[in-house]
C-alpha cells in the first residue's frame, strides 16, 4: 500500500517497486514538437538578456499550465481518483532530478486516495520513443515483474477519472474469462469523436475544428477494426465496466492504409490475419472498421506483454502507440509463441528473454499447421470504447488541442457533470452515469475570479483595463490586458503584456509575451517572451521572435 512506502531522499538508493496488481506509468520524456512554439526554446537559448532568457523558459507539454495547475497536476489528481496507489514519471532530464526518486503525496482532494510517486528522468537522446522508455524503466526494476501496468502520455487530460478505472477493471475481468497463459495482453482507451452535420452527414475534421471542436489531424486517425470479444466472454460489456469493451482487430493509421503506393489512384485492401479464426461465430459477432475512434494513447499492458516488449525480439521497435500496440493485434491469433520468444533460445549474447523477471509458460504454446486457426494459446487486444456524446478524456498534443482541454476543463468545474455530455440522455443510464466522479480539482476564489456565463478564469493578480470582453478565456498571474480588448477562446498566461484595442482569438500566448496596441492574431500561438510590434495582424502562425527582427 502506499502508506507502507516511506519518502526516499533525491538521489538515495531507491526501495523495491510495491507489488501492486496494476501500476501507472506517465511517459513525460518529450517537450511536444507538435505544440511548437509553446514548447520551442529557440528564443530562449538565443537571448542575450538573462532576464529576458529566464522569462521565456522552455515547457514540455506536461508542464503546460491548465486552468489553476499544469497538465501533470491534473492527470495525477485523476489517477489518485481513480485509485491507483503506485505511479511512475518518466521524465525529460531537463525537468527532472539527476537520480530517480520517490515521494508519498496524499491529495488534499475528497474521494482521492494516497499515491507513491516514482520520477525516473530520461534524457532524449537515450530514448528514442515510448518502448524505448518503457524498457529502460523495466530494465532498471522500477516495476514490481508481477504487477501489470497502465501507460498514459503525459499530454493526456481526463475529465472523468472513472474512465482510467474503467480501463483496468475491464482489464482484470477479461484477464479472468480466458484460462489461457496468453489471456489479454493489451486493453486500449479508445474515443468516440465523430460528429454530425444536421443532415446526420458525418462531418470532416476540418470542419469540426471550425466548429469550434476537437479535431484530429491525419496523423492521429487509424482505421480500427472491432469485434465482439471471444466466446469465453459471455457479454460485451462486463458488470463492473460501464463502458463497451470488444476486441480490436485491426489497427492501422490511415496515412498508411491510403498511401497511393503505385500512383495509380487505387487504394491497397485492408489485410486482417486469422479474421475468419478471430470473428465469433455468435450472432452479433460481425467485424466493423471505424476511423472515428481516437486511439489516446492510454494502454493496460499484462505483465507478459511488458515483459515480451523488453525482450531482443522486439528491440528495434521504438514506438508503443505505432509499432508494439498494432504488431500485438495482428498477432493474436498466431498465439503468445508469435511474442514472447522461447526461454530456451539465446538470440542475444546469452541475455535471459524473461523481460525483467516475466515470463510465459512455453509448455501452453501449441504449433501451427499453417491452417488459419486460431492458436490454443491465441490472446486478446481489446478496447475499451467511450461512446459519442462523452467528452471524458483529450490529449493536449496539438495547439487547437490544448486550448480545446483548456476551455473544458474550466467549463467542467464551473459547471455540472451533465454539461460534459452532447446528449444528456446519457445519464439516464446507470453503467455511464457510475463512471461520473468530483472533479478532480477545483478552483481557488481567493486566487482566480470565475465568469461562469462566459467560462472565462481570470487569476486576481491580472489587471484588467476597461471595456475589455472575454469569453472562454484563462487569465493567467500578472496578466495585463490593455483596455477594450477582445479574446475569444485564448489562454494567456503569466506575465503577459497586451496593449490597447487587441483583438485574439482561438489563440495561446506564451508567458512573458508582449503585445503592441492595436495587435489582431487569429489561430495562433506565441512563444514564451516574445515581443510582437503594435498592429500586428497574424492568422494560423506559430509567432517567435525571429519574426520581428
Amino acid at each position: 500500500t502506499p502508506d507502507a512506502c516511506s519518502n526516499v531522499p533525491y538521489g538515495s538508493s531507491l526501495p523495491s517497486p510495491p507489488p501492486v496488481e496494476y501500476a501507472a506509468i506517465i511517459l513525460a520524456s518529450t517537450y511536444g514538437e507538435r505544440l511548437f512554439p509553446l514548447t520551442d526554446d529557440a528564443d530562449a537559448t538565443n537571448a542575450d538578456d538573462d532576464d529576458v532568457r529566464q522569462r521565456r523558459r522552455r515547457l514540455p507539454k506536461h508542464l503546460l499550465p491548465l486552468a489553476n495547475g499544469t497538465v501533470l497536476d491534473r492527470l495525477l489528481l485523476s489517477l489518485s481518483f481513480a485509485g491507483y496507489g503506485y505511479i511512475i514519471l518518466l521524465e525529460i532530464s531537463e525537468t527532472a532530478v539527476d537520480a530517480p526518486s520517490q515521494r508519498t503525496v496524499a491529495p488534499d482532494a475528497p474521494a482521492s486516495c494516497p499515491m507513491v510517486v516514482r520520477t525516473v528522468p530520461l534524457s532524449p537522446d537515450v530514448t528514442s520513443g515510448s518502448a524505448d522508455a518503457l524498457r529502460l524503466l523495466i530494465s532498471g526494476g522500477h516495476l514490481h515483474p508481477k504487477s501489470h501496468a497502465m501507460v498514459l502520455t503525459g499530454d493526456l487530460v481526463v475529465m472523468c477519472p472513472g474512465t482510467l478505472r474503467a480501463a483496468a477493471e475491464a482489464h482484470r475481468e477479461a484477464r479472468m474469462q480466458y484460462p489461457c497463459r496468453g489471456d489479454v495482453a493489451c486493453t486500449m482507451l479508445l474515443s468516440d469523436v465523430g460528429r454530425e452535420d444536421e443532415d446526420g452527414a458525418p462531418l470532416k475534421e476540418s470542419a469540426k475544428q471550425k466548429k469550434g471542436w476537437l479535431s484530429r489531424e491525419d496523423e492521429e486517425i487509424d482505421y480500427t477494426g472491432l469485434s465482439s470479444l471471444p466466446p469465453s466472454s459471455s457479454v460485451a460489456t462486463y458488470p463492473h465496466s460501464p463502458l463497451p469493451h470488444r476486441r480490436v482487430l485491426l489497427k492501422r493509421p490511415l496515412l498508411e492504409v491510403e498511401e497511393d503506393i503505385h500512383f495509380d489512384g487505387t487504394l491497397p485492401k485492408l489485410s486482417i490475419p486469422f479474421v475468419s479464426a478471430l470473428l465469433p461465430s455468435s450472432a452479433g459477432g460481425g467485424l466493423s472498421i471505424r476511423t472515428d475512434l481516437h486511439d489516446v494513447h492510454v494502454y493496460v499492458l499484462s505483465n507478459w506483454a511488458l515483459g515480451a516488449l523488453n525482450s531482443y525480439r522486439w528491440r528495434h521497435m521504438t514506438s508503443l502507440q505505432g509499432e508494439y500496440v498494432p504488431m500485438l493485434v495482428r498477432r493474436q491469433g498466431r498465439g503468445v509463441a508469435a511474442v514472447v520468444p522461447d526461454p530456451k533460445s539465446n538470440g542475444d549474447g546469452g541475455e535471459s528473454m524473461s523481460g525483467g523477471g516475466r515470463s510465459v509458460d512455453s509448455s501452453r504454446v501449441g504449433s501451427r499447421d499453417g491452417k488459419e486457426e486460431e492458436d490454443e494459446t491465441a490472446f486478446v487486444v481489446s478496447a475499451v470504447v467511450v461512446p459519442r456524446g462523452l467528452r471524458l478524456l483529450m490529449r493536449a498534443c496539438t495547439v487547437p488541442a490544448y486550448l480545446f482541454a483548456c476551455r473544458e476543463v474550466v467549463s467542467q468545474t464551473i459547471q455540472t457533470p451533465s454539461d460534459l455530455l452532447a446528449d444528456t440522455n446519457l445519464l439516464n443510464f446507470p453503467a455511464i452515469k457510475s463512471i461520473f466522479r468530483p472533479p478532480p480539482s477545483s478552483f481557488d476564489t481567493a486566487v482566480f475570479y470565475i465568469r461562469q456565463k462566459d467560462n472565462t478564469l481570470i487569476a486576481k493578480s491580472a489587471n484588467i483595463g476597461e471595456k475589455v470582453i472575454l469569453k472562454s478565456t484563462t487569465v493567467g498571474h500578472q496578466v495585463k490586458v490593455g483596455s477594450h480588448c477582445k479574446l475569444n477562446n485564448v489562454v494567456v498566461m503569466e506575465d503577459v503584456s497586451m496593449g490597447d484595442k487587441c483583438t485574439i482569438q482561438n489563440s495561446v500566448l506564451g508567458a512573458g509575451a508582449e503585445l503592441g496596441d492595436g495587435c489582431s492574431l487569429n489561430d495562433c500561438a506565441v512563444a514564451s517572451g516574445v515581443i510582437v510590434p503594435a498592429r500586428t495582424k497574424m492568422k494560423g502562425e506559430g509567432v517567435t521572435a525571429e519574426m520581428f527582427q
